[in-house]
């Protein structure tokens, strides 16, 4: 008849533990990785340089989206535009993304942000100054902005759109 032994149960327990630590953890990665690839709705909407959010140094070149019939690098030359929404600690916020590829390169971007929230437009302020150094100048299919300026619900609305651009402006 075995005895009790309570290192076998201390063994028992401390295993149960690390199974339980381990589902816990893959259910929030995949609980999160699904709210970042949450859809949402592609736009190819004017926007007039009057705009609030854009500034003269941001403005985009054209009113429409306007593909042409070049491609390189199996992008669409032309200027496209996405919008995503997304949840901060006080709601929702949306953000619409503007790039316009040039030889399978991005050549300019905007960014027009909700800002319903004070706090939110901090965030996407910061993130607005810091972002175009991870777009601008380069190939379309190596984007994917970090997150940066400690905005990473803008950053990922950002990524959000972006893949919805490249999308749009693959041949």
């Amino acid at each position: 008849m075995d005895s009790y032994n309570p290192n076998k149960t201390q063994k028992t327990f401390m295993a149960f533990m690390v199974l339980l630590a381990v589902i816990i953890v893959t259910v929030g990665v995949k609980a999160l990785s699904n709210k970042q690839n949450a859809p949402s709705g592609v736009t190819s909407v004017p926007t007039p340089n009057n705009t609030p959010g854009l500034s003269a140094s941001n403005a985009p070149a054209s009113d429409n989206p306007t593909p042409s019939t070049s491609t390189t690098g199996n992008y669409k030359d032309g200027t496209y535009t996405a919008s995503n929404d997304y949840y901060v600690p006080h709601g929702s916020e949306s953000i619409e993304v503007r790039l316009t590829i040039k030889d399978g390169t991005v050549t300019d971007s905007q960014l027009i942000n909700s800002e319903t929230n004070p706090e939110s437009a901090r965030f996407q302020e910061r993130f607005t100054a810091s972002y175009k150094t991870y777009v601008v100048g380069k190939k379309a299919a190596d984007i994917h902005v970090p997150y940066i300026a400690g905005a990473s619900d803008t950053t990922d609305g950002f990524n959000n759109a972006l893949s919805q651009i490249i999308a749009q402006a693959q041949a």
